[in-house]
């Protein structure tokens, strides 16, 4: 403690040294960072600062922005590293994981035989079934939920008015969401087919034909899950925000499911790949065609919603239908209705190609059509159900297969 006779005198010392150090400070202060040197040689070169000639301010600068397609890949590939990492950063993710693990050892655990009973030997061709029906169910949880994440995220941050603000290409946030949600897709299916391998291996098979997983994954499964992302990010950017977003995306995929039930099964209309039976006699056959087929008409209309979404994506906070239509006017040059018009071109192309064939060129038949038949079919040869028929004795025949021509040979006699 200070003695009360001191106190004034302390006082007056520390407000003379902070005042000299205020004034210190304000004559050090410069605006110009040319005359900013340190002090030991500002106190040598006093003489010569004072004759040096400054030179001029900058009046102006003339900066002229660059946005070439090499930065917007940039800007691109930057916004793609951290949706993902945003989304590794997710427990949910690792949740389905686990799921997935979990619905290829169920699934493995039901290749029986049904008369005795007996596990199948794990082929490649049965471990396929689990990609495009065991996985279905976690996929739509994927594209529901973390569509909504990764749309509304900057929204969600607080940080969509400076995102909204920065320079870049309006494309590159639909596209980057779309992207990032694809590739949970593509970790639930590499995660389900390493499974897979796994129980191959533990079984003693080793012809795991990876080439054969990689195939099913990415051409005839894949793509159809990735259809299904894409449509969920469409209509999350639609949406006025991420609950009811979600909300409108499990209704589309549940409509989307009963659309066989109301009687609309036509491929053409379902917004789907048909499962494609993979044998290891002919491959997956005449399917090959239809999947590739629908590939292309469906890709070409993937391509239309991604191009709605880039029009309609908000760039900041959210905004009215009539500022967004605006937007949408502004945002159409001529690279997005040439796109446009070629997708729109080959999604009809494809499309009349596939009716065609499916409808002109072949005989189409719903189910309805189908029991129809089976139901003409009981009335007509019903009443030879309990008729006597011819049994054989002695049966020899030769059959010769050609399943790339689909036909096959038979010659033989029968006593």
């Amino acid at each position: 403690r200070l003695p009360g006779g001191l106190l004034l005198q302390n006082r007056l010392l520390w407000l003379g040294i902070s005042s000299s150090a205020l004034i210190f400070t304000v004559w050090r202060c410069r605006l110009d960072l040319s005359e900013i040197r340190a002090p030991w040689k500002s106190l040598l070169s006093r003489s010569k600062r004072r004759t040096a000639t400054l030179s001029p301010p900058v009046s102006a600068l003339d900066v002229q922005p660059r946005f070439s397609h090499r930065d917007s890949l940039s800007q691109y590939s930057s916004q793609l590293k951290m949706d993902i990492a945003s989304l590794l950063k997710s427990p949910l993710l690792y949740v389905l994981l686990l799921g997935s693990i979990a619905t290829v050892l169920a699934e493995s655990g039901n290749h029986y035989n049904i008369l005795s009973n007996d596990p199948y030997y794990p082929f490649t061709r049965l471990m396929l079934n689990v990609f495009y029906y065991g996985l279905y169910t976690l996929i739509m949880m994927v594209a529901i939920y973390y569509s909504g994440v990764l749309i509304h995220r900057e929204n969600e941050s607080g940080v969509s008015e400076i995102v909204g603000a920065s320079p870049y290409a309006d494309w590159i946030m639909p596209a980057s969401k779309t992207v990032a949600l694809c590739f949970i897709a593509i970790a639930l299916l590499i995660t389900a087919m390493l499974t897979s391998i796994i129980l191959q291996a533990s079984a003693g098979y080793t012809n795991f034909e990876i080439g054969l997983y990689l195939k099913s994954l990415f051409v005839y499964t894949g793509f159809y899950y990735a259809m299904l992302c894409v449509l969920a990010v469409f209509i999350q950017i639609l949406a006025p925000n991420k609950w009811f977003g979600m909300l409108l995306v499990f209704a589309a995929f549940i409509a989307l499911a009963g659309l066989p039930s109301l009687g609309v099964e036509h491929i053409l209309v379902g917004f789907r790949i048909p499962f494609a039976i993979y044998s290891d006699m002919n491959g997956y056959g005449p399917a090959s065609a239809q999947v590739f087929s629908l590939i292309g008409y469906w890709g070409f209309f993937c391509i239309l919603l991604l191009l709605a979404g880039h029009l309609f994506y908000r760039r900041s906070s959210y905004s009215t239908l009539r500022d967004r239509v605006r937007h949408a006017r502004l945002r159409t040059n001529r690279a997005v209705a040439s796109t446009f018009a070629i997708a729109a071109l080959g999604f009809i192309t494809v499309g009349c190609w596939i009716f065609y064939n499916t409808n002109i060129l072949n005989q189409y038949r719903s189910t309805k059509d189908q029991q129809q038949l089976l139901a003409e079919y009981e009335l007509n040869y019903g009443q030879y159900l309990r008729s006597p028929a011819p049994s054989y004795e002695q049966l020899s025949m030769e059959v010769d297969i050609y399943p790339e021509q689909r036909r096959l040979e038979s010659r033989g006699h029968a006593i």
